[in-house]
């Protein structure tokens, strides 16, 4: 995975000047992910993965808004920090590491925020493939493709077209529900035909009003 420096840390998530996000704009995102992702636990959020996680940000402000909630990152950057706090915890690592977690641990919510274009084809699978198994709820991957205009760090970007990331998701059973969440294929059953941006799903009884 792609390593940054002290220096790039500062520049795209601390100095107001050249951040990527407003400490705002970050809350708002949360929020939403958070709701959506309660929407099909149908209950409170307990636990978040997230890979490439940085200064662990989104981990921070998933935390003011569940303050019960387990978060673990991994980031590959030896200049990020790693933290082993109760029930707060950034490990150095990546796609490998969490590959290597019992195979039965698994997350209300997985997250691969600003990450997954910046890897080689076989890194994003290699990633996808550590990652989706993991969900119990909702995956979040979101990635920028060839048809947006990039801001921020472009070096090493890979410039991939939309429908090259939707039959990459598609291979791992993902289906998307909007806002770069996807709902890993069992959960996706449970959803009506028009709450997915896929394949209409199998039948089932909904209730109505």
């Amino acid at each position: 995975m792609k390593l940054y420096r002290a220096a790039d840390f500062t520049r795209y998530y601390r100095r107001p000047a050249t951040r990527v996000l407003t400490p705002a704009e970050r809350r708002r995102r949360v929020a939403a992910v958070v709701a959506l992702a309660e929407r099909w636990l149908d209950r409170r959020l307990r636990s978040v993965l997230d890979l490439g996680c940085g200064l662990g940000l989104w981990g921070r402000q998933i935390r003011e808004l569940r303050p019960s909630a387990s978060y673990l990152g991994f980031e590959p950057s030896p200049a990020a920090p790693e933290s082993r706090r109760s029930r707060f915890e950034i490990r150095r690592g990546g796609a490998a590491t969490i590959a290597a977690l019992p195979p039965r641990r698994r997350f209300d919510l997985v997250l691969c925020v600003d990450v997954l274009h910046y890897l080689p084809a076989a890194e994003v699978d290699a990633a996808l493939a550590a990652l989706v198994p993991r969900a119990r709820g909702l995956f979040v991957g979101e990635v920028l493709t060839s048809a947006e205009e990039i801001e921020g760090d472009t070096r090493g970007f890979f410039r991939r077209t939309p429908a090259w990331w939707r039959e990459r998701f598609a291979r791992q059973g993902l289906v998307g529900v909007g806002l770069h969440a996807y709902l890993p294929a069992e959960s996706a059953q449970l959803a009506a035909a028009l709450e997915t941006l896929g394949a209409p799903r199998r039948p089932r009884r909904m209730p109505s009003a």
